[in-house]
């Protein structure tokens, strides 16, 4: 059974507009309604991934004045509280226990899949609280437990980022990386199936994770090493500078250039060294920006917030339906019930296929169709959605270039 989508309500921005204040407010400050249903985030609003941990809370915060206007999860209003990473492992770790102390029954986050690991081996996983990450891509996050992901493992973006740079005709190709969990799964993914299409890596470079400029000596690493082509596995500022360090080294005209999806953003283009920026080639994960779940999602965000949303807002999104529909589900609004139905509500478990599909914005009819005991599938703003047995999705991997000339550039999908 399939239903239409909705658009937001003005009564729905008005709420949003709320839940974004307080997300912008000082957290010593401010405390919340207990008495309502706690939804914890952990997102990075400040430092090198703000821009994308920004997006997410605003994204996640959306999804739930969708659902508390539909009449909340069994009987009470969803309220959203959120403790900035700061991409800080012991930062991250502190949020995550002052979330709990507040009585959170589910969290979304971490983002950076470092800050995953650390909360969920120093916290999470023991005390029972389910993690969804909207971000966290890096292969090892699969083993972590109690853990679930909307986010597509890098050990998919690294096979068809090595196979893009391949067809680019790169044989020889030296990365620099952030040095992360995230940044040494992409870069492993990578190296192994480069290697095995009978390439090169002749160079690899870290960085410390949390490092934002200074890249002189690691860009005369590469560069020593002749490459044909050049790969950042990083984010925004940190690839920006990258990119102005590599243009002050005078590298030759002939290296291609590339980047996964932490340089998919428009901060980057606008920071970048635009002869280098102009040019570069990459990997994201896929979204169909053309489905009605995506248009629909895009559209409400933006008249909200007033601009496009970042990649990985949609899967904040979805990861804030999933955990209040599986509460709902499982009747209760607790990490018990949430962790046993959150892969009952994310895909097609009956038979007969005789569950209600349930798109973007549909939280009357989500809810409506658990009370009375119709089994649900969430198709998601970023995909299906549809975990197994390890908390994980497959959803594709986008290929994307730059286009346009300095001061205008922008991104588009190649594939």
């Amino acid at each position: 059974m399939k239903l239409k989508r909705h658009t937001v309500s003005f009564a729905v921005l008005a709420v949003m507009s709320t839940f974004l204040n307080c997300a912008d407010m000082e957290q010593e400050e401010w405390e919340p309604d207990t008495s309502k249903l706690i939804i914890g985030l952990s997102l990075p609003l400040t430092g090198p991934i703000g821009q994308f941990g920004r997006s997410m809370d605003a994204s996640a915060r959306l999804a739930a004045s969708e659902i508390n206007a539909a009449g909340g999860v069994n009987g009470q209003q969803i309220e959203m509280v959120v403790r900035d990473t700061k991409l800080n492992a012991d930062v991250a770790l502190e949020g995550i226990k002052e979330l709990d102390a507040l009585g959170v029954q589910c969290i979304i986050g971490a983002a950076a899949s470092s800050m995953t690991t650390a909360v969920a081996n120093g916290y999470t996983t023991e005390k029972g609280i389910p993690l969804i990450s909207p971000s966290s891509t890096a292969p090892e996050i699969t083993d972590l437990g109690n853990v679930w992901r909307t986010a597509q493992s890098d050990d998919y973006q690294g096979v068809e980022l090595a196979n893009f740079v391949a067809e680019e005709s790169v044989t020889k190709a030296a990365l620099i990386y952030v040095d992360s969990v995230y940044g040494q799964g992409l870069f492993n993914a990578f190296k192994e199936t480069f290697e095995a299409l009978g390439h090169s890596v002749v160079a690899s470079v870290p960085y410390e994770e949390g490092k934002e400029s200074g890249f002189s000596s690691e860009v005369t690493t590469l560069l020593e090493a002749s490459p044909e082509g050049i790969i950042i596995i990083g984010f925004a500022t940190d690839g920006a500078n990258i990119t102005r360090d590599l243009k002050a080294a005078s590298p030759d005209d002939s290296i291609k250039y590339f980047g996964g999806e932490g340089l998919y953003s428009p901060e980057f283009l606008a920071n970048a060294d635009q002869s280098i920026a102009a040019v570069m080639k990459g990997t994201a994960p896929k979204a169909d920006t053309e489905s009605e779940n995506t248009t629909t999602f895009n559209t409400n965000y933006k008249n909200i917030v007033g601009q496009d949303p970042t990649i990985y807002g949609s899967n904040a999104y979805d990861a804030t339906y999933l955990c209040a529909l599986a509460m709902a589900k499982g009747g209760a609004n607790t990490a018990e019930a949430a962790r046993n139905n959150l892969a009952a509500v994310s895909k097609d478990e009956t038979d007969d296929k005789t569950e209600l599909v349930v798109n973007v914005g549909q939280a009357s009819e989500a809810l409506t169709a658990i009370a009375n005991g119709t089994a649900i599938n969430y198709e998601g703003a970023s995909g299906n959605v549809d975990f197994d047995d390890n908390g994980d999705v497959v959803t594709g991997v986008t290929r994307w270039q730059v286009t346009g000339s300095a001061g205008s550039l922008s991104y588009e999908t190649v594939q």
